[in-house]
């Protein structure tokens, strides 16, 4: 597995958002795990929602 950095992450999500796929076919096209695709998402998010306080 890759190592990625948060930004390296939230580029992914951005990506996602703008293909018009479901996660799963996102996640196959790049060959990434998608039950850890979104952990990830959810665990940003939520570190970007506790910042936001």
């Amino acid at each position: 597995m890759k190592r990625r950095t948060e930004q390296e992450w939230l580029n992914l999500f951005k990506q996602h958002q703008d293909s018009g796929l479901s996660a799963a076919e996102f996640c196959r096209k790049h060959q990434l795990n998608a039950k850890y695709f979104s952990k990830r998402q959810f665990d940003l998010n939520w570190k970007q929602f506790r910042n936001m306080r």
